[in-house]
């Protein structure tokens, strides 16, 4: 089983840089933030170095990354656990906001709607979720198994070419843009604040609970 290329480390892309400028709409406000599915993020270190507090959740075991940056390490923590095996008690009591970057496409569209529901009812009012959503007309698309079959119950592997390209060689979920605004409208209390398709086809969402 393979965890696919970590891009987090290597750069900031449109989203994170939507995620900074909203952590700074209220100066002196500290937030309590869920990156899941981090990888080793240069955006929750940005987060931290701005005053929030970071929850961060991978699969793989990254606690050394993390205590590496120890001038940040206070105002953050890590859990090494698989986004299907998170419950209400794994989270904080109170989350102003959630990442979930490159990472929902690995569970079925029900389990996408399981987590969503989950971490909608511990977000805070006005709280927002930022997704990104691998998109059925990127690169990982073309190739796709499952292009056809109904977002309900697609899961399917991307081109063999590819899962080595991109280290994945698990079953995929990807998305239209419209399926995407599907997801969220399934979820009571979500509101789609900005949608858009990336430069690669991906699909961006910022998401906020009113």
């Amino acid at each position: 089983m393979t965890h696919g290329v970590d891009v987090n480390k290597n750069r900031l892309d449109d989203l994170d840089r939507v995620i900074l400028r909203d952590s700074l709409s209220e100066p002196f406000s500290k937030k309590n933030i869920c990156n899941i599915g981090c990888g080793e993020s240069s955006l929750s270190i940005a987060l931290c170095s701005l005053g929030h507090f970071v929850y961060n959740y991978d699969r793989r075991d990254l606690h050394s990354f993390f205590s590496m940056t120890s001038e940040l390490f206070q105002k953050q923590k890590f859990v090494s656990m698989n986004i299907s095996d998170i419950k209400a008690h794994n989270l904080p009591k109170q989350i102003h906001a959630l990442v979930f970057q490159r990472v929902l496409h690995y569970l079925s569209y029900k389990n996408t709607q399981d987590i969503l529901h989950l971490v909608t009812k511990q977000l805070a009012e006005g709280g927002k979720i930022y997704i990104s959503l691998t998109g059925l007309d990127s690169q990982i698309g073309q190739g796709y198994t499952a292009k056809h079959d109904p977002i309900t119950s697609r899961m399917g592997h991307i081109a063999v070419d590819d899962q080595h390209s991109f280290n994945i060689t698990e079953k995929l979920c990807l998305y239209s843009k419209d399926e995407a605004e599907q997801l969220i409208q399934s979820i009571p209390g979500l509101h789609i604040e900005k949608i858009w398709i990336s430069h690669f086809g991906n699909i961006k969402i910022v998401v906020q609970k009113i």
